[in-house]
């Protein structure tokens, strides 16, 4: 799906109704440039979510509630959080920029897989721009686990830790 840039597209339908009559519907959309924050996550929550699938004793309820508190987390809208799923790279970006640290280093490319009305747009495009994560042949593949080396370069970026020496892994291309 090939994604519009920002600007007001118009289309024009015109019916012959016969007897020289003619109909005419003109659809006009504006598309903006996204704003980069994400200002419905910016307050955080007042209480904490009864998710249906965290009990209150499971060994991490007190870190999770305190990421909701934070508005960094808010789980599903069916009331679920899902403790035991994998995390897919699209939701390590947004928590990210829920944390409101990344601000803009350099230019962006679009992912061809992240059109402008995905729901994590600005987010995924914040991080780009902050410099934290990158994709691979012009794609983001928000829907895919996240690696912990791909965790651990997003979190060395973000935190501008520095990186000393080299430490090579069996499981870790040299490229990653």
């Amino acid at each position: 799906m090939e994604t519009l840039s920002s600007g007001t597209y118009r289309i024009v339908f015109k019916f012959n109704a016969g007897d020289d009559a003619v109909f005419e519907l003109t659809i006009t959309h504006n598309i903006e440039e996204p704003s980069l924050s994400t200002p419905d996550m910016e307050k955080p929550q007042e209480k904490t979510i009864d998710f249906g699938d965290v009990d209150a004793e499971f060994w991490a309820n007190g870190v999770i509630q305190s990421l909701v508190l934070k508005g960094i987390i808010l789980g599903y809208s069916n009331n679920e959080f899902r403790p035991n799923e994998l995390i897919r790279r699209e939701h390590m970006v947004v928590m990210f920029s829920r944390l409101g640290l990344l601000t803009e280093q350099r230019k962006a490319a679009k992912f061809t897989d992240v059109p402008v009305e995905y729901v994590y747009y600005n987010e995924i495009r914040l991080a780009q721009l902050a410099g934290i994560i990158d994709g691979s042949d012009g794609k983001f593949y928000p829907k895919q686990p996240l690696t912990r080396a791909q965790a651990a370069k997003i979190i060395v970026l973000l935190f501008g830790f520095e990186t000393e020496g080299a430490k090579s892994f069996k499981d870790v291309p040299e490229n990653a």
